[in-house]
């Protein structure tokens, strides 16, 4: 059996500013609005020239869709252009910390940490060694006068080797204060 032709169904009915914006669910102002923008367009006359306050139902509805459909399609380009923005951004902060670590201007935390750790231990294990040679020294003075001028002796001594420590390790290590960071120049 042959199918009937649907009939079709002129939708291009005059209709005012208020049922166009109720139609469009929004309002009357935003309407007038989207019409000043020439998203939508008044109805033409006869003569070619616009009807103001009247739009055609299936003109106006077409031009709406055809808005919202480039807005969605600009908001997806705008956030997609955001997220290639932002990306880049932390690709040239990685690139920036690679150079500045090649450079020695960035180092890293856990080489740092073991190399002032071993500075600290270098340190404690000199103190405790002289603390010692301080004991011995002392205990087998003749007076408490013989024991101070020990004691000052060794001390000089305590000081002259932590001296020595504080420059040895400085050169043994890749450590350095980095220009600007303290106020001072920099250092090896």
């Amino acid at each position: 059996m042959p199918r009937k032709a649907e009939p079709t169904i002129d939708l291009a009915i005059p209709i005012g500013t208020t049922a166009a914006a109720a139609l469009l669910q929004m309002s009357a102002p935003k309407l007038i609005s989207l019409t000043h923008q020439n998203v939508l367009h008044h109805m033409r006359g006869g003569d070619g020239v616009a009807v103001g306050g009247k739009y055609l139902l299936n003109q106006a509805v077409a031009d709406y869709i055809r808005y919202l459909t480039h807005e969605k399609e600009h908001a997806f380009r705008s956030h997609f252009d955001e997220a290639r923005a932002r990306r880049a951004l932390a690709a040239a902060a990685v690139s920036e910390m690679r150079v500045k670590r090649m450079s020695g201007e960035l180092i890293e935390a856990e080489p740092a940490l073991k190399a002032v750790n071993a500075l600290v231990m270098r340190f404690r294990a000199k103190v405790l060694a002289v603390l010692g040679r301080i004991g011995r020294e002392c205990y087998g003075a003749a007076s408490a006068k013989d024991a101070l001028e020990r004691a000052e002796t060794l001390a000089g001594e305590i000081f002259a080797e932590l001296r020595l420590l504080k420059s040895e390790d400085l050169e043994t290590t890749s450590l350095r204060v980095l220009p600007g960071t303290d106020g001072e120049e920099e250092q090896s």
